[in-house]
């Protein structure tokens, strides 16, 4: 079972509840093919929830602390566009991580399936 980190805008592109739905997808893909989504749009989104100061560089840093502790990073449509996307990628690809680049959308999620077991495996 591999940690897989779902990273893509949140707010800096499109909507910000499209963004949020799509990595829930991505993530259920990744938990249907046997390994642990982390989606950190959820954790976003509680905290939210609870408080109007949601601090960029707090979330980030624990963004990146979660970062650490996986084993690949599949990026979403549009993540160039987003500050704490980028940080991530560069974060990962210092680490030699797996990354798998999303660039499809909710229509062609089979497309994504299909990477992502060639990439991580089906651990079913």
């Amino acid at each position: 079972m591999k940690k897989v980190f779902v990273s893509g805008p949140l707010t800096s592109y499109g909507d910000r509840n499209w963004n949020i739905f799509l990595a829930n997808v991505v993530g259920q893909v990744i938990y249907e093919l046997g390994h642990a989504p982390y989606v950190p749009h959820q954790q976003t989104e509680m905290i939210a929830r609870l408080t109007d100061d949601v601090r960029e560089k707090t979330y980030l840093k624990s963004c990146l602390l979660y970062l650490d502790c996986c084993d690949a990073m599949v990026q979403l449509p549009n993540w160039e566009y987003s500050t704490g996307s980028l940080t991530e990628y560069w974060h990962v690809m210092e680490k030699n991580m797996p990354v798998i680049l999303l660039n499809v959308d909710y229509d062609n999620i089979k497309e994504f399936e299909d990477k992502a077991r060639k990439i991580l495996g089906d651990n079913l």
